[in-house]
């Protein structure tokens, strides 16, 4: 597996700050500064754009115990900023507005216009604002700059995990305890405006609305995939791309190439239901080792 160009890396960084990024103007005593910065519980994400950019990492510490510390990368001044635009303001898709309005900050700002006011109403719109699902021609992309984002975005919003399931006896004729299993891949705390954008470009998995109570509307649109073939496509592409969950998805991708189909009826071989059951549990200690 060859490592990632800049581009793609950059395509990458797009995607985790389109899924749990900002892009703003903060206000100042003696003027306003440009502020990009990115929010997740993944100490290794913030740790990877310091590399790649400089600025300052800190955390954020929990208000209950049960609550996960929340590592935050961010990068003031206009130089930085800059650079970073430079960089990374091609690729991105759901925050290009607000890299448009920062860019003219930097290089030609107009003199009446409230740079930091129109930050938060860009900000505040892409929250509310409503997209048409009808009619999307699904095709799948083979650009590797759309996986790279892609990767990015499953790395901050996304999750890889195995859905277990136990079916009862005479659930479908079905004569003995069932236990079953597939994989499990989401996106649901994204905009629209990326899922739109990802269903354009990816015809693997489908759309679903979901409650979600810190949504404005109390409800919001999931991107799923439970296939195995699905899945397997799916995971080929994002894999080489991913820096946080990359072990998740490996896992998940192993699982669903050696996973052995059965007949519900028939009786499963011991080593089969031990290897599934043994990819679910890998599969849920990953999910909750601190990245």
């Amino acid at each position: 597996m060859k490592d990632p160009e800049e581009k793609e890396i950059m395509a990458y960084v797009a995607g985790l700050i389109d899924g749990d990024g900002h892009i703003g103007i903060r206000k100042g005593k003696e003027e306003n500064m440009p502020l990009i910065q990115f929010h997740n519980s993944a100490k290794q994400t913030s740790v990877y754009l310091n590399k790649l950019f400089g600025g300052t990492v800190a955390c954020d510490k929990p208000k209950k115990e049960s609550d996960r510390v929340i590592w935050k990368w961010m990068l003031q001044g206009k130089e930085g900023c800059k650079f970073f635009l430079e960089k990374v303001s091609k690729f991105l898709v759901l925050k290009q507005d607000s890299a448009n309005m920062m860019i003219e900050f930097l290089s030609n700002p107009l003199e009446n216009k409230n740079y930091y006011q129109e930050g938060k109403d860009l900000n505040l719109n892409r929250k509310i604002k409503s997209f048409c699902f009808d009619n999307i021609e699904r095709k799948t992309s083979n650009c590797p700059y759309f996986w790279a984002y892609m990767a990015g975005i499953m790395d901050t919003d996304g999750s890889f995990s195995i859905e277990r399931a136990i079916r009862k006896p005479g659930q479908n004729r079905q004569k003995n305890e069932y236990i079953k299993f597939r994989p499990k891949l989401l996106l649901t705390m994204v905009s629209e405006g990326s899922i739109k954008h990802i269903l354009s470009n990816c015809e693997y998995g489908g759309l679903s609305i979901v409650k979600a109570n810190t949504a404005l509307r109390g409800s919001a649109f999931r991107f799923s995939i439970q296939s195995r073939s699905d899945a397997i496509e799916f995971l080929k592409k994002c894999i080489p791309y991913l820096q946080i969950k990359a072990s998740q998805a490996i896992k998940i991708l192993n699982f669903c190439r050696n996973y052995n189909p059965t007949n519900g009826l028939a009786r499963i071989p011991e080593e089969e239901k031990e290897y599934r059951e043994k990819c679910y549990k890998e599969i849920v200690m990953l999910n909750n080792t601190p990245s």
